[in-house]
């Protein structure tokens, strides 16, 4: 059930030479409630699959939408879960569809419970995935910005233009180590 683990206590604080700087550097036993990083991952894979398979056949909600559990972020004591997901819509149908699943979030997880072998469910908390937004918002900025024309180079420049600023200008032609000299 618990798990030991040996944890080395650094010795600041305490008088270099004393009996309870020399106690205090020994390592010591101590108690842990953690699950390892495996266990986590496997239980962030159960829940995922079974959320996304009660969700999609025991919610008939219309608010819900076209959805996906981007990711689950699990407490080591695996007593809390954050799941994140995304909803075809925009960002006010996800926000919708997040708020029906909060609210609708103890009867999943009574069904989680009854669903899985886990010893204890954790507790459920949907959050909005907004990352995907966020990303074409950048690359719609991206593509507004590059130029249209054939001629130009990636900076904008012509190639003539740059060749005869190096040649007006001397700083032009010296290296970014030298110019910073």
């Amino acid at each position: 059930m618990f798990k030991l683990k040996r944890v080395n206590i650094p010795a600041s604080g305490y008088n270099k030479g004393s009996v309870a700087a020399d106690a205090a550097s020994e390592p010591r036993m101590e108690w842990m409630g953690k699950a390892s990083d495996r266990r986590l991952e496997q239980v962030k894979s159960l829940l995922q699959r079974t959320l996304d398979e009660l969700i999609r056949e025991e919610l008939k909600d219309p608010r819900i939408g076209i959805f996906s559990l981007t990711e689950i972020h699990l407490s080591r004591d695996l007593s809390h879960a954050d799941i994140l997901i995304a909803v075809v819509g925009g960002r006010q149908a996800t926000d919708e569809s997040v708020a029906v699943l909060n609210r609708a979030a103890p009867l999943l997880w009574n069904r989680l419970r009854e669903a899985t072998d886990l010893r204890s469910v954790p507790r459920l908390r949907f959050l909005a995935d907004h990352r995907g937004e966020y990303a074409d918002r950048i690359f719609t900025l991206l593509e507004d910005l590059q130029p249209d024309s054939d001629s130009a180079d990636d900076d904008g420049m012509d190639t003539e233009t740059l060749v005869d600023a190096e040649q007006t200008d001397p700083s032009a032609a010296l290296s970014p180590d030298e110019v910073r000299q």
